[in-house]
């Protein structure tokens, strides 16, 4: 699995057309640039993960790697990981969409950012880092 070519499907759903590539960078930079390396091995693994067709399978009834999804399926894929009842996909989803455009460069999945507010932070007060 190439992350490059992860993160470049992920910034393509972001942001369809060439500024695709620059994101994807600016995304793989953010994820370098993170504090903790838990935190960086624990992206990595999602990007990992988000090409696993068995586990694309049972998270989102989709046997197929991210990559290989259409870009509207990969939309609703990151929509239903940006509005799960799942913190932790949640928080995968934030951490991914971190050097996104504004919800007004990219109305498709801007809008779908949207937390649950007060269920994240007792995880944050026991861990005393940032997700």
């Amino acid at each position: 699995m190439h992350r490059a070519h992860v993160l470049r499907a992920i910034a393509a759903t972001f942001v369809p057309g060439g500024e695709a590539v620059r994101l994807a960078e600016r995304m793989d930079e953010t994820i370098a640039a993170l504090p903790h390396r838990e935190d960086r091995d624990a992206l990595h693994r999602l990007l990992s993960l988000l090409e696993s067709r068995t586990v694309n399978a049972l998270v989102a009834g989709r046997p197929r790697a991210f990559t290989a999804m259409s870009p509207p399926e990969r939309e609703q894929y990151l929509r239903g990981w940006a509005t799960s009842r799942l913190s932790p996909r949640r928080k995968a989803f934030q951490a991914l969409s971190a050097s996104r455009p504004s919800p007004t460069t990219c109305p498709g999945i801007g809008a779908a950012v949207r937390t649950r507010p007060g269920r994240d932070s007792g995880t944050r007060a026991r861990s005393g880092r940032r997700p």
